[in-house]
């Protein structure tokens, strides 16, 4: 880096992360905008979706890139992608189907494609072609795990080796004894645990399972933050 008043440091952007629902991101820098796995309306049981006002809103202006994990309902929808493509809100899509390994770059920003199983492999979930990605966002490197299986040593290699500022997993990786191993080698400066249902969604107890979760193990790292009400923002 370099020398001001006798100390180092790297520039780096001001990043805005704005929860929508359920694993929808919307990620702004000043000069790029990107939304992860955030147009869809279907959500699945015990899951949220966004209103179409909130996707309204985060279209407005228009989206450098929408990057999909992975096709379930609660995470894309081909016809709203299609819809708003049209009207010129979406300048390009990273689908699960994308290589791994694939590098899309762009002034400001890029984006690495990182393969992955789906969580819960071996039954019909696990077939499902699953991409996490690690965006370098003006210098600050995110990686999105989304419903990755990370139970696997070639997962866990791959986020260490992504060398993240921040990780975003679900109540599920986070709440795993694996998952904190991961985690701590990695030493993000924020983990954010997302990909949590509403209150009136929550059928399934992943509110209590984040809390909890967050109470036993938050401590054991940099900066851990919940992503878990619409319209949530954090900064980093």
């Amino acid at each position: 880096g370099r020398s001001f008043l006798g100390s180092s440091f790297r520039w780096r952007a001001m990043i805005k992360i704005t929860l929508l629902a359920n694993a929808g991101l919307l990620l702004e820098a000043p000069g790029a905008r990107l939304l992860v796995d955030a147009l869809f309306s279907l959500p699945a049981p015990g899951f949220s979706a966004p209103s179409g006002q909130m996707l309204d809103s985060a279209l407005r202006g228009g989206v450098d890139c929408l990057l999909v994990t992975h096709r379930h309902p609660d995470h894309f929808s081909e016809e709203l992608a299609e819809r708003y493509a049209a009207h010129g809100d979406l300048a390009e899509i990273l689908l699960p189907e994308t290589e791994p390994g694939q590098t899309v770059s762009r002034p400001g920003w890029s984006v690495e494609v990182i393969r992955t199983g789906h969580l819960a492999g071996g039954n019909a979930f696990g077939a499902v072609p699953h991409n996490c990605y690690l965006i370098d966002l003006f210098g600050v490197r995110l990686l999105i795990t989304a419903d990755a299986e990370f139970r696997v040593p070639k997962a866990a290699k791959a986020f260490c080796n992504a060398r993240a500022d921040v990780i975003f997993v679900n109540p599920v990786f986070f709440s795993n004894s694996v998952g904190q191993r991961i985690l701590r080698d990695c030493a993000p400066r924020l983990v954010c645990v997302y990909h949590v249902p509403f209150l009136k969604d929550d059928i399934g107890g992943l509110r209590r399972l984040a809390a909890g979760s967050l109470r036993r193990f938050g401590s054991a790292h940099n900066r851990v933050e919940a992503l878990m009400e619409e319209s949530q923002t954090l900064f980093y």
